[in-house]
């Protein structure tokens, strides 16, 4: 059993957590639902309001007392969420990472040693900060992602595309753009 912080112990039902409120749970479709103590059916949530990468809710977790929702989702994003309307508390997520099979790529700024882009199998290009360790910018393109390089000023990069999913062997897929590249303005990925 699982102690929700009242000294009761509380079983995980569903995907979250029985609360001397009720409970949330959450689900593939995006949706967050919180029920009364007595399982009436209360609130409902969107994940892809908060704007995150997958609309696929992993994991909640419901502080009552606070009215905060946790929200875990497939795209390896966390985002703490108001339980009475519904909004992003941190106006984004609070920690987040690539979440596809394997980051590939991975450069760091030389005009800036603070900032690195990362790319992956995950289809995003990512530029981190290392001072704020945080997420500073991310755009995600329409093919895998499988090595990335900085031009020596640090304002484009250039992305190297495709990858075979699970290695070599037939049931390996060439991607449509393998070996095309992108050049991308470092100031907002396009």
């Amino acid at each position: 059993r699982m102690d929700d912080g009242s000294g009761e112990g509380a079983g995980p039902a569903a995907g979250g957590f029985e609360k001397p409120g009720g409970l949330c749970t959450g689900s593939t479709d995006g949706k967050i639902q919180l029920w009364s103590a007595e399982l009436e059916v209360g609130a409902c949530f969107d994940l892809a309001s908060l704007g995150g990468v997958s609309k696929t809710v992993q994991s909640v977790n419901w502080d009552f007392a606070n009215h905060k929702i946790l929200i875990g989702s497939w795209s390896s994003e966390v985002f703490e969420m108001n339980d009475i309307e519904g909004f992003d508390i941190n106006d984004g997520p609070v920690v987040q990472g690539h979440f596809e099979h394997r980051l590939f790529g991975l450069s760091v700024n030389p005009a800036n040693g603070t900032e690195y882009v990362t790319v992956g199998e995950d289809k995003t290009v990512r530029i981190w900060d290392t001072e704020t360790h945080t997420l500073k910018t991310m755009s995600v393109l329409d093919t895998m992602a499988h090595c990335v390089s900085w031009s020596p000023d640090g304002e484009l990069l250039a992305v190297g595309l495709g990858y075979k999913p699970g290695g070599f062997g037939p049931g390996a897929k060439r991607q449509r753009k393998d070996g095309a590249f992108l050049i991308l303005q470092r100031s907002d990925l396009t």
